[in-house]
């Protein structure tokens, strides 16, 4: 089969054969697949963040300690580590867009069960089904715009995506405390999982399942140092940040703040997120997307450790310091592994969410045993280390 340079990489749904899978658009973007990436982005983001205004509402309603309500949040990273496990073989077997209308019914069907829950231990069962769904979703959303993005432009792409999950993350922060004042918790909760129909119809609008040519072809075996570098730095660095943000309003309600007061500073680590992702998608040159994921994790400890001195908007600063980290991390998974993208992005998101479970849980530990306060000291720790490994990974490469 010849290919058209100018089409996107289709194939046949389900079990392609080889010889359907063409290259990838060339130099050209995909727009409408870009565009449902998006739109998987906007309601993931939308969705997952959710949990940072409700955790202090959970812990109320239910009468949770920190540890009981850690626990939540440690299930939803176990569900979406059952997620990862399974997505590589559910992604070879299915096409893409029936994985993301599980994810989202999975995703939907948790948010029924968290207002249904009268106790801990349905909670802890709707945090599984909520991690499933919605790592099935987010991991579709970056699927996608690999997929849509010519590789020569694809950091510039993937950070125009994550621009939308910092905009979007940030609307939780003022829709939850408000609508919360105003509703029952059910309603208020449940009203934004509508938006999950939204993705799907969106990819079933389109006539054919979508293949990168990137993840064909690539030989198997095992990862040298480099990758595991990168895996550990990354997995390192999503732990700190999810811990900071999941955990931030429950750390300022701590200091005194109102929730309302508390979701608006939270809102402000997510817009500096999205405006340090437009500056990077706009302006970034080659020569810098190795070296901005090292200095957004510097700078953004440095802001952080302002906001642990008492400097609560520090928190702003510090979502505009990380916003590179993420998006050009993957950008460089992707270049430096081009024919394993896809294993090596599922060992990375087994590891990230097997370091969320066990370090979500530990928080809500240290939290009851010294503080929340105490315990919020730990995303700088995780900061530290994983800007070690991702910079003795860059100065590896340089002395080879």
């Amino acid at each position: 089969m010849q290919a058209d340079p100018a089409v996107p990489a289709y194939s046949i749904p389900s079990h392609p054969p080889a010889a359907e899978v063409v290259p990838d658009p060339g130099t050209r973007l995909d727009g409408g697949l870009f565009a449902l990436a998006v739109v998987c982005m906007a309601v993931t983001a939308s969705l997952d963040n959710l949990r940072g205004p409700m955790l202090p509402l959970l812990g109320t309603r239910l009468h949770l300690s920190y540890g009981a309500t850690a626990s939540f949040v440690s299930a939803v990273s176990l569900g979406a580590l059952l997620m990862m496990m399974g997505s590589t073989r559910l992604l070879l077997a299915w096409p893409q867009r029936r994985f993301l209308a599980l994810s989202s019914v999975f995703q939907g069907l948790a948010a029924f069960c968290v207002v249904g829950a009268a106790s801990l231990v349905p909670l802890l069962g709707a945090g599984v089904v909520w991690g499933a769904g919605n790592a099935g979703v987010g991991l579709s959303a970056n699927l996608y715009a690999i997929a849509a993005s010519p590789a020569r432009t694809r950091g510039r792409v993937m950070s125009a995506l994550h621009v939308c999950y910092g905009v979007f993350a940030s609307l939780p922060a003022f829709y939850l405390p408000w609508a919360a004042a105003r509703a029952p918790f059910g309603p208020a909760l449940l009203a934004p999982f509508a938006f999950l129909a939204v993705p799907v119809a969106v990819a079933y609008r389109r006539p054919r399942e979508v293949h990168s040519h990137e993840e064909s072809g690539g030989r198997r075996g095992g990862f040298g140092l480099d990758a595991w570098l990168l895996v550990a730095g990354l997995s390192i660095y999503v732990l700190g940040e999810v811990a900071l943000s999941t955990w931030a309003a429950t750390y300022l309600v701590a200091r005194g703040h109102s929730l309302e007061s508390a979701g608006k500073v939270l809102a402000g680590f997510f817009i500096g997120l999205a405006a340090g992702r437009g500056l990077v998608a706009w302006l970034l040159q080659p020569w810098a997307e190795r070296l901005l994921p090292i200095a957004g994790i510097v700078a953004g400890g440095a802001c952080f450790a302002a906001v642990l001195a008492g400097w609560d908007w520090g928190i702003a600063l510090s979502g505009f310091a990380l916003a590179p980290v993420f998006p050009l991390s993957a950008t460089i998974l992707v270049a430096d592994y081009p024919n394993r993208y896809r294993q090596l992005l599922a060992i990375e998101y087994t590891v990230m969410m097997t370091l969320l479970l066990l370090g979500q849980q530990s928080f809500g530990w240290l939290s009851d045993a010294f503080g929340v306060q105490a315990a919020y000291r730990a995303p700088l720790a995780c900061f530290a280390i994983a800007g070690g490994c991702l910079a003795a990974r860059e100065f590896g490469r340089l002395a080879d």
